[in-house]
C-alpha cells in the first residue's frame, strides 16, 4: 500500500533495492502482504528507482494475479533474473528479523553488495493507516463487536471454556473471518495467567476473561472483556471497577504527540499499590499483525494521527483471579476514537452447570 513511500526512503538512505522473501508455503510474510498484497511463497523486489516486482512459483499464480503486481515465475535461474533486473546493486535492504543466515549466504554468492536491515523503515510505514486501511479496520471492529456481544448474551448456555471458544470460532465462520490469534477464555483462577489456553473443565466461579479478535481482509482486531460467573463480592466489584477506571482514564489521557510510554506510566500510577499486579504493557499496535509497531519496545514512540492500537490494563493475582479490559483505539484528525462498543459494565452470569 505504501510501496512508493518505501522507495523514497530507500533513495534517501542510498539503498539500491529492498529484497523481501517468504519460504514458508503455509504462512505469509506480513510485509510482503502489506507492500504488495501478496501472501504466497517467493520474493518481492523493490528497486529504489524502478518498478517493483514479484518472483514466485506457478503454484501461487492465483496470489500473483490478485496482487496486481508485475511478476516473474520462479525458474531454475530466477536468482540470475533478479540480479539482471537490479544491475549489480551496491546496497540491498533486507528484513533482518526475517532473513536467515542460510539465505544471506545464498544471496552473497550472487550479489557483491552490502546487506542493510530495513525492518524499521517498513515498520514506520505501517504505524499510520491509509484511508483504505481505516475503512477495513472499522468494518472489522463492527464484526468483532457483534460477535462478542452475542457471546456474552449466550454465556449462560456454556458449560466449559471450550464451549465459549467454540462459539466464537463458529461465529467467525458465519462472518467469513478467522480469529486473529489463539482465543483466550479463562475462568476461576485461570485469568491470573494472561495467555491461558481454554480447557474442557467446567466454568468456575469468579472472573472470566474473554480475549478475542478477528482477521478481516488482512487486518486484525483484539478485544478483551471480563465477565463474572456467579455473584461477586464487594471486593471483587471494587477490583473490577479499578481496572475499568484505569482503562477509561488512560483513553481520556491520549493526546497527539505524547509518548505511548507516558500512558503506560500513567496506568501504573493509577493502580497505586496494585501496580505490581499489572504485569504487561498497556497496549500494542494493531494492523496486519495483531502485535504491530514499536509501541511495545520503543519508549519514545509518539502517538500520531492514523495510529491504531489497544489500551488493555489488567490485574493478575496468581492462583486467585485476573481481570483485563481491552479496547481498540484509532486516532483520526486529532480525535481519539474507541472502536470497541461492547459494554464494559460488569456482567454477572450463572451458567447451566451452576
Amino acid at each position: 500500500m505504501k510501496i512508493k513511500e518505501l522507495q523514497k526512503k530507500l533513495r534517501e538512505k542510498g539503498i539500491d533495492a529492498a529484497l523481501l522473501y517468504n519460504m514458508e508455503t503455509n504462512e505469509e510474510n506480513p510485509n510482503m502482504r502489506y507492500l504488495a498484497n501478496y501472501k504466497g511463497y517467493g520474493f518481492l523486489i523493490v528497486p529504489a528507482k524502478k518498478r517493483p516486482f514479484l518472483v514466485a512459483p506457478l503454484m501461487d499464480i492465483e496470489y500473483l494475479l490478485k496482487s496486481g503486481m508485475k511478476f516473474y515465475l520462479m525458474k531454475k535461474n530466477f536468482m540470475e533474473k533478479i540480479k539482471k533486473k537490479l544491475r549489480n546493486p551496491r546496497k540491498i535492504g533486507v528484513e533482518a528479523r526475517n532473513f536467515s543466515i542460510f539465505a544471506l549466504k545464498k544471496f552473497r554468492k550472487h550479489f557483491k553488495a552490502k546487506f542493510i536491515d530495513v525492518s524499521e523503515l517498513i515498520e514506520e510505514l505501517r504505524i499510520t493507516k491509509t484511508k483504505e486501511e481505516i475503512k477495513i479496520i472499522k468494518e472489522a471492529s463492527g464484526i468483532t463487536n457483534g460477535i462478542i456481544n452475542r457471546c456474552i448474551g449466550n454465556f449462560g448456555k456454556f458449560r466449559t471454556e471450550k464451549d465459549v471458544e467454540r462459539f466464537l470460532k463458529i461465529e467467525c465462520i458465519k462472518n467469513n473471518v478467522e480469529p486473529s490469534f489463539n482465543i483466550i477464555v479463562a475462568s476461576g483462577i485461570s485469568p491470573a495467567t494472561p495467555h491461558h489456553i481454554p480447557s474442557n473443565k467446567p466454568l468456575r466461579r469468579g472472573f472470566c476473561v474473554i480475549d478475542f479478535g478477528i482477521r478481516y481482509k488482512g487486518y486484525c482486531t483484539d478485544v478483551t472483556r471480563t465477565v463474572f460467573i456467579g455473584s461477586p463480592s464487594e471486593k471483587e466489584k471494587r477490583m473490577y471497577s479499578l481496572v475499568l477506571s484505569v482503562q477509561e482514564k488512560a483513553i481520556e489521557k491520549i493526546k497527539i504527540g505524547m509518548n505511548y510510554s507516558e500512558l503506560d506510566d500513567f496506568a501504573k500510577k493509577e493502580f497505586g499499590k496494585y501496580a505490581k499486579r499489572f504485569i504487561h504493557s498497556l497496549g500494542h499496535g494493531l494492523g496486519i499483525e495483531v502485535h504491530e509497531s514499536s509501541m511495545l519496545y520503543d519508549k519514545n514512540q509518539k502517538i500520531e494521527n492514523g495510529m491504531y492500537f489497544t489500551i488493555e490494563p489488567g490485574l493478575y493475582f496468581p492462583l486467585r483471579f485476573g481481570i483485563r479490559i481491552e479496547d481498540d483505539i484509532f486516532i483520526h484528525r486529532g480525535k481519539v476514537i474507541d472502536l470497541t462498543t461492547v459494554s464494559k459494565q460488569l456482567v454477572c452470569i450463572k451458567p447451566k452447570n451452576f
